[in-house]
């Protein structure tokens, strides 16, 4: 989510430079050219001797200039020396002389004194944007609705790659999001480019379900981490188990494929106990011998006089159930175990 850039102004004390005459001005960020000034450059503005006094000229070079800012003390001196230079071409006599005898024939010279005025007035402007800029500029990042705690820049530039983390400011090349919260990419001599759960991740870490380990190129186990090419180690549903070359899975653990166990509904018995398992109709499993028992939706003892019978369901499945061969009958067409009376099967 982007900051909100906030670009507040703080009121600074104006710094007035008045040349050569004082002027009472208002305070605010503005230039002062005295209207009778431009009157004074034109034709016609020579007194009838056709030349003009030292107190015309300098009247006519009149700049009140009114800046607020917190460093602009060089450039208020630079200005100063500028209109100067300025009012001592003006108050020259000769000059002023020679510019009047000159004012039927030539207006090169008023419009030279014109540019040279915009451009004054130019650099002035510039002088005072770089000193203002820099006291009245507030940079800051407000994220979320945290709008008590911003975070506060002083240069520009160092808001590139600025980002927000839930409510927190967060600078994107040199940290990371991880879960709203902020973390740094440099850790140590290593550096993240990943986040692991809210932690950073280096390149020689690995990440298991938001758990960091300090593997690189881990195989992941549930929270777990271990090397695939370790054969001592196998990973049954998400689980770390110690395994022999030949293990295989049952459920969570690790049974030797048949050799000396077996796995009855992801369980491991040993086959010295049972050897053969009986799933029944409602999925549930269950181990027993084959010696001794056999397997009709559970395991049925062979010594008691039972049976199976596959009944067939209205579905047209088969389901298997154990009946009693001395009291009950499996026949034809298979829907229900009947009953046995004086040896007879009654249907």
């Amino acid at each position: 989510m982007p900051p909100a850039f906030h670009r507040d102004t703080k009121p600074a004390s104006p710094a007035v430079i008045s040349l050569f005459q004082p002027v009472e001005v208002v305070s605010g960020h503005y230039f002062v050219i005295p209207k009778h000034f431009w009157p004074q450059l034109s034709p016609g503005s020579a007194g009838p001797t056709g030349q003009c006094g030292p107190a015309a000229c300098a009247s006519a070079s009149r700049i009140t200039v009114v800046l607020t800012r917190s460093r602009g003390t060089m450039a208020a001196a630079q200005t100063r020396a500028a209109m100067e230079r300025e009012r001592a071409t003006l108050n020259d006599p000769r000059g002023c002389s020679s510019r009047a005898r000159r004012e039927d024939s030539d207006q090169t010279t008023i419009f030279r004194r014109l540019e040279e005025m915009i451009q004054l007035l130019m650099n002035i402007a510039l002088a005072w944007i770089s000193s203002c800029v820099e006291s009245t500029l507030v940079l800051q990042a407000c994220c979320g609705d945290n709008t008590t705690g911003c975070t506060q820049y002083t240069r520009i530039e160092d808001m590139v790659g600025v980002a927000c983390c839930s409510n927190n400011a967060m600078n994107t090349f040199s940290q990371l999001c991880c879960q709203d919260t902020v973390r740094e990419r440099k850790m140590g001599v290593r550096f993240a480019e990943l986040c692991c759960g809210d932690q950073a991740l280096a390149y020689d870490q690995t990440c298991c379900e938001g758990t960091v380990h300090n593997v690189a190129n881990g195989n992941c186990c549930g929270r777990a981490v271990y090397d695939r090419e370790d054969r001592s180690l196998i990973c049954c549903n998400r689980t770390l188990t110690r395994a022999g070359p030949h293990d295989v899975c049952c459920g969570s653990e690790a049974f030797d494929s048949g050799r000396t166990q077996i796995c009855c509904g992801q369980k491991v018995y040993e086959k010295a106990a049972y050897d053969s398992c009986c799933e029944a109709s409602n999925s549930t499993f269950a181990p027993f011998r084959s010696d001794s028992h056999f397997c009709c939706d559970s395991p049925q003892s062979r010594s008691a006089g039972r049976s199976c019978c596959y009944l067939r369901s209205e579905s047209g499945g088969i389901r298997p159930a154990p009946y009693d061969t001395a009291s009950q009958c499996c026949t034809y067409p298979y829907k229900d175990i009947s009953a046995m009376a004086n040896g007879t099967c009654v249907e």
